[in-house]
């Protein structure tokens, strides 16, 4: 493991020269006037079992956010967590794809300790669904009995201490990202670990969330770092890369050159570039990778000088649908989120109503697509929201019309 400053990268394809990026251009917001996506909402307010109920505690307690979303066999499913104490545990639950009753979801029966309130983690490998949660606990099922769901890692010991942020599948491999140090593990099956990045990269700083992502066009895994606070006197966030899954090689510079950019929250291959967005306590900022010249470059700041007004802070989610990068952004002050889309991933345009007509959604939280074999094939999208309020929001939107409920 090696980390890089002012050298070369570690093969041809990954060459980058990191005392140089390139800033080529700033992209800002488009007016929100801007055409938008036809999107409708497909839960009730976090996941209640009726529309606009109350908050109360317990197992039925509306969730604050949806920490995280994938399709497993036909349904779709999300996570639903919770950063309020007395709400109760985080809790997973499936539609069936394309379905837009708020009726229809399940409640998943994960059998969740009642000290996990977010499960942020999904990945499907194998033919199995595995969910991750905040205290480092792994689950998996195999079917759709709630007694399937089995614990697949050991409880809470020193080697798997730390919130579980993410997995991905590299080279029939599950790889998984925790924090507090920063630490990355793989399986063959999902039983069986070993840890393959066990000391934060060298960096104690990094020591706050890990976000993986595959970059098919370099064929490589990529983990994007975070530090707990935004500005403080370190580094920055980090993104490295391995083509084997042991070695690992940092290909920026710390922070994308400056230490705001302290969170790598999200990350995606779109065109065969790599995109990273950042939470940055100024404002969010893009960055991508391009495969042609191997160097970065900022392709989206809404930050002006001085920075000032309601700019969105974090972009927490990422996907490809219809042939365009669609970014989730939100966290400003007074602002709720809002989803930006780009065909080239330089020139941006609004895809929704600021924060789907609801003020109290602050950001996109977890993002996933799926297409639907026909002809011609039916492609969708899904967005989770973060509401303090009310509760997370699910909604959704398709190349083709839909009822709404």
């Amino acid at each position: 493991m090696e980390k890089r400053a002012g050298k070369n990268g570690f093969h041809d394809l990954l060459r980058v020269s990191l005392t140089t990026i390139a800033i080529l251009s700033f992209i800002f917001v488009i007016p929100s006037q801007a055409v938008s996506d036809n999107w409708v909402r497909i839960n009730n307010d976090g996941f209640s079992t009726s529309p606009r109920a109350a908050t109360v505690p317990g197992a039925n307690a509306n969730k604050t956010y949806v920490g995280a979303m994938t399709v497993f066999g036909n349904n779709l499913y999300a996570s639903a967590s919770n950063n309020i104490a007395a709400a109760g545990n985080a809790r997973v639950y499936k539609i069936p794809v394309g379905d837009t009753n708020a009726a229809h979801w399940k409640d998943c029966q994960l059998p969740l300790d009642q000290d996990d309130k977010d499960a942020d983690a999904m990945a499907v490998f194998k033919g199995a669904l595995y969910v991750g949660t905040a205290k480092g606990r792994l689950w998996r099922t195999m079917g759709n009995t709630p007694a399937d769901w089995k614990k697949v890692n050991p409880i809470r010991n020193n080697s798997w201490s730390g919130k579980i942020w993410s997995m991905a599948v590299y080279k029939s491999m599950l790889y998984l990202a925790q924090d507090r140090p920063a630490k990355i593990w793989c399986s063959p099956d999902g039983l069986n670990w070993k840890l393959v990045v066990p000391n934060a990269f060298g960096d104690p700083h990094n020591n706050y969330s890990v976000r993986l992502a595959v970059d098919p066009s370099r064929d490589i895994l990529v983990a994007g770092t975070g530090v707990e606070m935004p500005g403080s006197p370190v580094n920055g966030c980090e993104i490295w890369a391995t083509s084997d899954g042991t070695n690992w090689k940092q290909i920026n510079q710390d922070g994308f050159g400056t230490n705001r950019n302290a969170i790598a929250a999200s990350l995606i291959s779109f065109n065969g570039d790599l995109y990273v967005g950042t939470i940055n306590h100024e404002s969010a900022k893009i960055w991508r990778y391009k495969k042609t010249v191997n160097t970065w470059e900022s392709v989206y700041d809404p930050c002006q000088s001085p920075c000032a007004g309601d700019i969105p802070k974090a972009a927490y989610a990422m996907a490809v649908f219809q042939g365009s990068l669609s970014v989730g952004l939100g966290r400003a002050p007074a602002a709720p989120l809002f989803i930006l889309k780009s065909h080239d991933g330089k020139n941006w345009a609004k895809a929704n109503e600021d924060g789907f007509r609801d003020q109290n959604n602050s950001y996109v939280s977890a993002m996933t697509t799926v297409s639907q074999k026909g002809s011609p094939p039916t492609h969708y999208l899904y967005a989770g929201t973060y509401n303090s309020k009310t509760g997370a929001e699910v909604w959704m939107t398709s190349n083709r019309p839909f009822s709404r409920w």
